[in-house]
């Protein structure tokens, strides 16, 4: 279920399974709308007639990020086509713009070869209404639902622009248009409405011997097609997509570490990269707008028929109290005020909220079997403190009264749950580990 890297900017975050296939495209906001809804955006390779999409199990994986930073650092092997590929993939820090950096090595050369990227369009969750058309101009294809626009486009070496597409329908007994790339050809069907999904390829030429060739494929997304286009596409190229990756790549490896703890004096250099990385995947999943999401994971989806892409306040509380002792203090406001304008509403207490603070999903029971009214929080120690919690927010509505109970309620809650350790479940007291400044399991 958990996805293997997941990059973002508080705005959007693109999920990676195992295979390091796209599965999860979330924007505007961090856990809602995810426009794949979980479902497989395929990136393949076609090399002098061999083809393999990356869930091909010849592929040989090293999934990692660049240092300290928002930047994946990937590298694939397949045998069979003779290639090694490396990914360099963000968001940038402040466009959302999914930018992927691919360098293609053979160590003998091929004659020709293209790169395909797949794309299954749920946009705002749902496969209706959805189209996607090959804009000439921008020598891209562009999805579009409503208000939410998606470029796909890119550049491979000096040329400009996709080198094919094909648009078409899914479902129905259309497996979608990944199927057409599998002979390294595509059907440049112009335009496609309803249940729609689209791939773009990118020519390599010929290569040769231990000669890498590059390209970028960029996804840029927007409220308005101008968003994705002018200010968008056209602001990548003219400045150049490495001057994104190097100003992404510095601000997160200076905001991991904003405090300037040095752990690796205390506890060692394998300590402190986990604590920084820790703290970037925290961030990706905490909304610029204060939304603290529990997990974007879509697979639970399939069995549940619902997700974790909620902001549960007790568990928010978890993330801004660690994310508050390393020094990131800007997102934890933004949570106050957020957490402040969900549980104002009277006699309406509910345990998650969604991204746009409204009530989420509920299995905890309002009246017993006799319909006598119950407390909708888990008897528990850290649920009593947030009732008495949401108590004080039925009379208290500013913000100040909100950081003051960050302090006296919110913070002891945190640190019961970061230092409880349950002995029934095998979790010895021994695994506690204690320090100057933080407690963990």
């Amino acid at each position: 279920m958990p996805r293997s890297l997941v990059l973002g900017n508080g705005n959007t975050l693109v999920g990676f399974d195992a295979t390091y296939s796209v599965r999860d495209i979330y924007f505007p906001r961090v856990g809602d709308a995810n426009h794949t809804m979980g479902n497989v955006c395929r990136t393949g390779f076609f090399i002098d007639g061999r083809f393999a999409w990356l869930d091909d199990g010849a592929w040989v994986r090293t999934l990692s990020y660049a240092e300290d930073s928002l930047v994946s650092d990937v590298t694939l092997s397949h045998p069979g086509l003779g290639i090694s590929v490396r990914f360099e993939d963000y968001i940038d820090l402040a466009r959302n713009w999914f930018i992927r950096n691919l360098t293609v090595t053979s160590p003998s050369g091929f004659n020709a070869g293209s790169v395909f990227f797949h794309y299954d369009w749920y946009i705002e969750g749902s496969d209706i209404g959805n189209t996607v058309l090959y804009d000439p101009r921008h020598r891209s294809v562009i999805a579009y639902r409503a208000n939410r626009y998606f470029l796909i486009g890119g550049i491979s070496g000096d040329e400009f622009g996709i080198s094919s597409w094909a648009n078409g329908k899914k479902g129905n007994g259309a497996a979608g248009t990944w199927v057409d790339a599998e002979d390294g050809v595509l059907g440049r069907n112009p335009i496609e409405q309803g249940s729609v999904d689209c791939t773009v390829a990118f020519d390599l030429g010929r290569v040769g011997a231990n000669q890498p060739r590059s390209l970028t494929h960029w996804l840029c997304m927007g409220t308005r097609l101008s968003e994705v286009t002018v200010f968008g596409q056209e602001l990548i190229v003219s400045k150049g997509p490495d001057t994104y990756r190097d100003r992404t790549l510095t601000y997160w490896q200076v905001w991991s570490e904003k405090d300037h703890r040095h752990i690796d004096e205390a506890l060692g250099e394998d300590a402190s990269k986990l604590y920084r990385r820790s703290v970037l995947t925290a961030r990706t999943h905490t909304d610029n707008r204060g939304a603290i999401i529990a997990s974007t994971d879509f697979d639970i989806t399939k069995f549940a028929r619902d997700t974790y892409a909620y902001h549960w306040p007790r568990d928010g509380a978890l993330v801004a109290n660690a994310l508050d002792r390393a020094g990131h203090e800007d997102c934890t406001r933004e949570f106050f005020t957020f957490s402040q304008q969900c549980l104002v509403e009277e006699g309406f207490f509910l345990h998650k909220y969604t991204p746009y603070g409204q009530p989420g999903s509920s299995w905890l029971p309002w009246v017993d079997s006799h319909g006598v009214r119950t407390l909708p929080v888990q008897e528990d120690e850290t649920g009593l403190v947030l009732w008495s919690l949401w108590q004080h927010y039925r009379i208290h509505h500013n913000l100040d009264f909100v950081v003051g109970l960050y302090s006296t309620l919110l913070t002891p809650a945190a640190d019961w749950m970061v230092e409880y350790v349950d002995e029934r479940n095998g979790l010895p007291s021994t695994l506690r580990v204690t320090s100057p400044t933080c407690s963990a399991t």
